[in-house]
């Protein structure tokens, strides 16, 4: 049985002209499982859906594509964030009872028990680029210092 990962995720930006939510969803495509992108009052709202869980790199390579695909249509993101979907069964159940849940939830497709997003990465246009870049500075200046003594 395929184990099935479900992101959502939100991202906070300047108003999005209609239509322009299926054409990020499109470029988006290219490289990840985007399967909405759903234009919302504060932004677009997002989902991904994927047979494996995605490394942190390969999330953050994720929000580089979203930020210069909406810097390339002239959308100005603020923020992010990307939410790992999880499915809770009550902690009292057996390992055979889950099993046999997440297998009723394959073929129904229907899963009654309660949802849980739980953040996997934030992120900021411009941000993390400038504290990676402060990052780098800082152990060069530590290296001169070091070879200059």
């Amino acid at each position: 049985m395929q184990q099935i990962v479900q992101y959502n995720v939100e991202i906070s930006c300047g108003p999005c002209p209609e239509g322009y939510a299926s054409r990020i969803a499109r470029q988006l495509c290219t490289a990840f499982p985007v399967t909405s992108c759903q234009s919302t009052t504060n932004g677009l709202a997002m989902r991904m859906i994927s047979g494996h869980q995605f490394a942190d790199g390969a999330l953050k390579d994720f929000a580089d594509m979203v930020g210069d695909t909406l810097t390339g249509l002239g959308i100005a993101m603020t923020m992010g964030v990307v939410r790992l979907v999880t499915r809770q069964g009550s902690s009292c159940q057996a390992g055979v009872l889950q099993r046999a849940q997440d297998l009723a939830a394959t073929f129904t497709g229907i899963d009654w028990r309660p949802v849980r997003e739980v953040p996997v990465l934030y992120f900021y246009k411009g941000l993390r680029f400038d504290l990676e870049l402060s990052a780098r500075l800082k152990a060069l200046n530590q290296m001169e210092k070091a070879g200059a003594f």
